[in-house]
């Protein structure tokens, strides 16, 4: 079964991915439970995060919803799809919490991929990398908790264990 393009791969017990397409928005997953669901990442602008939020609810149990996003990192190819969740606890790691209140806006970021030509190399390359992502609409829902540390969550029958990592390409990840 390909796991790109929005098909969600079930991983087992519960667990589905959502790997990004090539150039696509972030990879994500989805744990369900007869008594709700968790996000873990989010796709990068309204759409990609739309279909990910009508395939997750396809899998959800009658009266079940999706009650938590798990922010892994930074980028907002991670967190800006917490929007089609408005109601749902977000929880980054306290190294990805800082980019929400000090970073760039998405319609900020998408700026430069809206309002520059292609005939410059400072203008191509925006619109060849982000150029299929319109974050104009995005609305970034701030963080509810703080993950510091290690958070230990319970969905149904399932314990979730969530560790902050370390920096990578951003902080917390």
């Amino acid at each position: 079964m390909p796991i790109t393009g929005g098909t969600l791969a079930d991983l087992g017990r519960d667990l589905r991915a959502r790997l990004s397409p090539k150039r696509g928005p972030a990879n994500c997953g989805l744990l369900v439970s007869p008594r709700g669901a968790l996000w873990i990442g989010t796709p990068y602008d309204p759409f990609p995060a739309g279909q990910f939020l009508v395939e997750s609810q396809e899998l959800l149990p009658d009266g079940a919803d999706i009650g938590r996003v798990i922010v892994t990192q930074a980028g907002g190819d991670h967190r800006w799809g917490t929007g089609m969740l408005p109601d749902a606890e977000i929880i980054p790691a306290r190294e990805a919490r800082g980019p929400v209140h000090r970073g760039p806006t998405p319609q900020r970021q998408h700026a430069p991929v809206a309002g520059s030509g292609s005939s410059t190399f400072l203008g191509a390359y925006p619109g060849r990398h982000f150029g299929a992502f319109d974050r104009s609409p995005t609305e970034v829902v701030r963080p509810t908790a703080c993950l510091t540390g290690e958070l230990e969550l319970t969905l149904g029958e399932y314990t979730v264990q969530v560790p902050s990592l370390p920096p990578a390409h951003t902080a917390g990840g």
